[in-house]
C-alpha cells in the first residue's frame, strides 16, 4: 500500500538527514557509529538532492528508483550494528535499528507513482 505523496516523503528525507546527523549529539555516541552516522546522513542528503521530485534539487533520479534505495539505506541501517559489531553500544544500535526500519518502510509506502493513480480514478 502506497499512500504516502513524494513531495511529503521528500520533505521527510530532509528531516531524516538532520535526525541522522544530530543523533550522535543527542543520544551520546562516538566512535564508528558517530561517523557512521554522517556518512549515512551525507548520502542520504546526496539520494534527497537528486530525487525527481518537487523536494529534489537537481531532479535525476525517478521515485521508484529513489525510493528503493531507500529501502537500502534502510536496510544497511538495520544490518549496521551486527556487521559492524557495535559491541556494548545500546544507544547507537537501538538508533539504527529503528531508524532503518523507520526508512525502510518510508521508502516502501511512498506513492512511486501518483499521476497514474489519478488517471485511474
Amino acid at each position: 500500500m502506497r499512500i504516502i505523496p513524494p513531495i511529503l516523503h521528500g520533505i521527510a528525507d530532509y528531516i531524516f538527514v538532520v535526525i541522522l546527523w544530530i543523533a550522535p549529539t543527542v543520544f551520546d555516541f562516538g566512535g564508528f557509529p558517530q561517523t557512521l552516522c554522517y556518512i549515512v546522513g551525507s548520502f542520504y542528503l546526496i539520494n534527497t538532492i537528486i530525487q525527481k521530485t518537487q523536494a529534489g534539487v537537481i531532479r535525476g533520479v525517478p521515485i521508484g528508483i529513489h525510493t528503493w534505495i531507500d529501502f537500502l539505506f534502510g536496510a544497511f541501517m538495520i544490518v549496521s550494528p551486527f556487521l559492524f559489531a557495535f559491541d556494548g553500544e545500546s544507544a547507537p544500535k537501538l538508533f539504527f535499528i529503528i531508524g532503518g526500519i523507520i526508512i525502510a518502510l518510508w521508502g516502501l509506502i511512498t506513492d512511486s507513482d501518483p499521476n497514474a493513480r489519478a488517471a485511474k480514478n
